[in-house]
Formats: structure tokens, C-alpha cells, sequence
């Protein structure tokens, strides 16, 4: 249950709106984010035993995190020594934007549990601070309050774009209509929402980092 729980939980922070039809974290306006194979992490995630698809998620960053992921990624293979960096490297981005497109229905209880799993294990690894983590375990039902009855409906897309001046959050169902818009002041959000994908055993953090080895083999 906890590991179930924990895949749904990295979910819970997300911004801008995703076209129907489109990429899962392909929002607009994106203009002034990096351009190439390595301005992307992108996966699918599925449950291991059942090999049920979850989520389609994509996260994107700005032109100088891209060109210093490139370095280190460019020409080589994957290793746990460069996944580190790689982490700490998308962890020092200032633009960033993550998509997500959920496959499958999930509980509104699901949704909150998992979202403070996560900022517990982002803590835990020391990535975010105990007043960070206090405060997105004691918000995050009162922020998606207006998704409580409804829950995450198959198709819904998640969007989010952090800046240093702050995170905007929008949630839209798979016909585009806006079910949800929040603001969060200050660059802990940013930081938060990637430090919970990225943390050490995150389910998300080597699909993601090995996505960009996949980008290298193709270049």
C-alpha cells in the first residue's frame, strides 16, 4: 500500500494547462524554455506487477540547465554517479515546466497521501526543509480542495511551471475544461515539486534521468 501510494503522491503539484491531444507537458506559453533533447526528462509510469499504465510525465527546463545536462549526458551511459548530478543539476533550474497526463482514475485520498509521502521522502533526503515539508503536508488538501468530490479522473491533465517568482498550478480534464487554478508565491515550490520526483527512490527519478541517456543515443 505504501509503495502504491507513493506512485500516485508525486502528482500533486503541477501548472500550466495541456492541450487535449497533446504532449502531457506540452502547455503554452513555453517559448522562453530550452530547446533540444535535453531540455526534457520524460516517462510513462506503469504499476510493476501489472503492468497497468499511470501517467504519461514529462518535465522540461531552461536553456542553460539543458546545455549543462548536455555535458554531462552527451556521449556517455547511464551511471548512478551521473544521476546524481543530473538531479542536482534540474534541482538548480529556475524555469521549469512538468506535465502530466494521468491514465487511470485515482481517489482524491490516494491523491493527498501520496503528495505527503512524497514531501516526506524529499525531506528525508534532506532536499527540502522541515518547515517546506510541514507545509505541504498540512496544504495540500486544502489546495486541491475543489478536486475532493470529483477525485482524478482518467485523462486529466496536470500542468506546472515554476519560476523564481513563483508556481503556478492549473488542472484540466481531458476536454480542456479548467477544473482548478492555484498560485504559490517564491521559489520553495519550484524546488519542492522537483525535489519530490527526483528524490533518492523516487519511482520517477531513474526513469526520468535515464530518458536522457535514450535523447543521447539518438543525437
Amino acid at each position: 500500500m505504501q509503495r502504491r501510494t507513493a506512485l500516485l503522491g508525486l502528482l500533486v503539484l503541477a501548472s500550466l494547462p495541456i492541450q487535449a491531444g497533446a504532449s502531457p507537458a506540452a502547455p503554452q506559453p513555453a517559448a522562453e524554455l530550452g530547446k533540444g533533447r535535453y531540455s526534457r526528462m520524460k516517462m510513462r509510469l506503469e504499476k510493476t506487477v501489472l503492468k497497468i499504465d499511470v501517467l504519461d510525465l514529462e518535465i522540461r527546463v531552461d536553456q542553460d540547465t539543458a546545455d549543462a545536462l548536455e555535458s554531462i549526458v552527451k556521449g556517455k551511459t547511464y551511471s548512478k554517479k551521473l544521476e546524481k548530478e543530473i538531479v542536482d543539476t534540474v534541482l538548480r533550474a529556475t524555469d521549469v515546466l512538468a506535465g502530466i497526463r494521468f491514465l487511470r482514475d485515482v481517489t482524491f485520498s490516494q491523491y493527498v497521501e501520496g503528495g505527503q509521502d512524497s514531501a516526506r521522502r524529499a525531506y528525508d533526503e534532506k532536499l527540502i526543509s522541515q518547515a517546506e515539508y510541514v507545509r505541504v503536508r498540512d496544504g495540500l488538501a486544502r489546495w486541491f480542495a475543489p478536486l475532493k468530490k470529483r477525485g482524478i479522473v482518467k485523462g486529466d491533465r496536470f500542468g506546472y511551471r515554476g519560476r523564481p517568482l513563483g508556481l503556478q498550478t492549473l488542472v484540466h480534464d481531458a476536454a480542456g475544461e479548467k477544473l482548478l487554478e492555484l498560485s504559490q508565491e517564491g521559489p520553495l515550490p519550484r524546488h519542492t515539486m522537483l525535489a519530490s520526483y527526483l528524490a533518492p527512490g523516487s519511482d520517477f527519478r531513474e526513469p526520468l534521468v535515464r530518458s536522457l541517456f535514450d535523447a543521447s543515443s539518438k543525437s
